[in-house]
């Protein structure tokens, strides 16, 4: 049985479309859209998307169920065992390919251990296990640098889309303060901080993407009423690898503040255009532990010179294959806050979490 839209490229030749039929030892069997009926050796430059999911049986007995990392090559990467682990093979080492029914892609009888967060992009609509939708929650303890003398509570959330259309991202925090009067006995909660973003990136080459962000953000603690950024640009993937992921990107920006009064004193807000640069980087450890560093910094274009800037710094460790806890640091730098004077804010956590992707 074959495969529907798979590709071939041989070096920085032209693609080939069509249908895998058959791999044997290193022997591709290919029926081309215009060229027919193919055969030909693998060899190092080619590359190679197969399009659904696929059964490899392999020189040494293995069999490995997953869908193929798109433009594999010269090992064979796929995503298995219910979309948490990746396999390698080399197409010499493979005796047999055919697709396969969705419902022999299950994560049954796979220990934590062997389970780990795979983040490589391309393998999206993961039947039965992992859909084009995925979902995150976590709970977690915080300290704040400007509040030291409360009890924080902390929730994240995301909610992602992944298709080949481009990638679609919702994001919240909303951090909750507990405080006691001595006198009264009384607890209260008090919303300190909110805080949500949606982003959508769209791919427009095989290293570089659009993106759309739109962030939002209310910090009563600070006196901050909004904080608004919209941006907009290009994103690059400077290093993609099984292991280190890094992307860099840039384009301009506009940020809106609003302040409340400070001891009954109104502040004036604050509104400038700004250039955004900034980066992403994952680097992907053993014993299923992720590390991830984010940093953001708008550069203001008007006569005083105003820069905002956010890095996040985050270590996950997924206990099986929806279970996580994971450590942020999470710090921001503003040039003007309500006090019109430099401020930076450094906030820690650690809790635990769910992750889901089954629709």
């Amino acid at each position: 049985m074959t495969c529907r839209a798979d590709v071939i490229r041989f070096g920085e030749q032209e693609a080939v479309t069509g249908q895998v039929v058959s791999v044997n030892r290193g022997s591709i069997t290919f029926r081309s859209d215009h060229l027919g009926l193919l055969h030909f050796n693998v060899t190092p430059d080619l590359t190679i998307s197969i399009d659904g999911l696929i059964t490899i049986e392999s020189t040494d007995g293995r069999k490995l169920v997953g869908l193929m990392r798109p433009d594999s090559g010269p090992r064979w990467t796929l995503l298995v065992n219910g979309g948490v682990q990746e396999a390698s093979i080399t197409p010499e080492q493979i005796v047999s390919l055919r697709l396969t029914p969705a419902a022999s892609f299950s994560s049954k009888e796979v220990a934590p251990t062997e389970t780990r967060e795979n983040s490589w992009e391309g393998a999206t609509n993961k039947p039965s296990v992992t859909g084009a939708w995925n979902l995150e929650s976590a709970f977690s303890f915080t300290g704040v640098q400007a509040t030291k003398d409360r009890r924080l509570l902390n929730w994240t959330g995301k909610l992602e889309e992944v298709t080949n259309k481009g990638h679609l991202t919702f994001s919240g925090d909303r951090i909750y303060s507990t405080s006691s009067n001595p006198k009264t006995g009384k607890h209260n909660t008090d919303d300190d901080e909110t805080h949500g973003e949606a982003q959508y990136t769209k791919s427009i080459g095989p290293r570089t993407s659009a993106y759309l962000d739109f962030r939002g953000t209310s910090d009563q603690t600070n006196l901050i009423d909004h904080a608004f950024t919209a941006s907009g640009g290009l994103r690059y993937k400077l290093v993609r690898s099984d292991s280190i992921k890094v992307t860099l990107f840039g384009g301009p920006s506009w940020l809106d503040y609003a302040f409340l009064p400070n001891d009954g004193v109104p502040t004036q807000g604050l509104q400038f255009g700004a250039a955004q640069i900034g980066y992403n980087a994952e680097l992907d450890l053993p014993a299923n532990t992720v590390i991830k560093q984010d940093f953001t910094f708008n550069q203001g274009v008007d006569s005083g010179h105003s820069f905002e800037a956010t890095a996040l710094f985050t270590v996950r460790h997924m206990l099986n294959s929806w279970l996580y806890v994971d450590a942020r640091v999470f710090d921001d730098y503003d040039s003007r806050t309500a006090y019109q004077a430099e401020h930076s804010r450094l906030r820690y956590s650690g809790g635990v979490g769910v992750k889901l992707s089954a629709f």
